[in-house]
């Protein structure tokens, strides 16, 4: 795991969380007073302080490299980093994907990994260096075993409850993002205000798309990684998304 999502684990704000729906939060790097701010037990989103968080918002929009070998998710991986993101999204639909992995948080680069399916593959991630996994659903499992591999979990949501049954996570992504559309996001953070959102799916490789996303409330958008040919195009992406 890099910097980015080291602050030190408070185990002791690591709290079950049952298959049959979230029991209480767990926080990563929290102070007591975050601690309290991000508590769950209430129904209301964890909102306790992540850098792994924080560098997607400032980036603003994550590519999602589904390269079929390492070797181009790595090189995928690399051209996005020159065209000026600091932090990417890998997923196990990459054949030994955790090869890239550890070469790209070998080279100073956050990591994710997504396609989450069973807690192995939150372990796997977590010790080839990630700081972050993603998941297509509500997993309530995979977001224990996230929290008790000291890494930020990003569970798929698409309803209201889902994203409820996912609140002991830090953000949610909603997914299929094209499915439920912009008014969804807007009334889901008028009734979980400070919930952190990853929309993904869509023609978030349009800049006037991902931003508006953006200004509806979302913290961060996943974006095809595949979408840009080279890092001009990259960076120039990113400027206008972030404009």
């Amino acid at each position: 795991m890099d910097e980015a999502g080291q602050e030190g684990i408070d185990r002791r704000g690591l709290l079950a969380v049952g298959l049959g729906g979230v029991v209480a939060a767990g926080m990563i790097g929290a102070t007591a007073a975050d601690a309290a701010a991000g508590s769950t037990a209430d129904g209301l989103p964890n909102t306790a302080h992540f850098r792994v968080l924080d560098r997607m918002a400032r980036q603003r929009a994550v590519p999602v490299i589904r390269d079929v070998s390492w070797r181009a998710a790595l090189s995928s991986a690399r051209r996005w980093v020159a065209g000026g993101a600091t932090i990417v999204e890998l997923t196990t639909s990459t054949a030994d994907v955790h090869r890239a992995t550890r070469a790209l948080v070998a080279d100073g680069v956050t990591v994710g990994v997504g396609t989450m399916r069973t807690r192995d593959d939150v372990r796997r991630a977590a010790a080839a260096g990630a700081s972050v996994v993603f998941a297509p659903g509500t997993f309530p499992a995979l977001i224990a075993e996230a929290l008790a591999q000291g890494i930020v979990p990003v569970p798929g949501t698409m309803t209201p409850t889902e994203v409820y049954q996912s609140l002991a996570a830090p953000m949610v992504k909603i997914y299929p993002a094209d499915v439920v559309g912009i008014p969804y996001l807007k009334a889901l953070l008028a009734v979980y205000p400070g919930l952190r959102t990853y929309p993904n799916g869509g023609l978030m490789a349009d800049p006037a798309i991902a931003r508006a996303w953006l200004d509806a409330g979302a913290t961060a958008i996943g974006v095809a990684g595949s979408s840009f040919g080279d890092e001009d195009a990259i960076r120039a992406y990113l400027a206008a998304v972030r404009a």
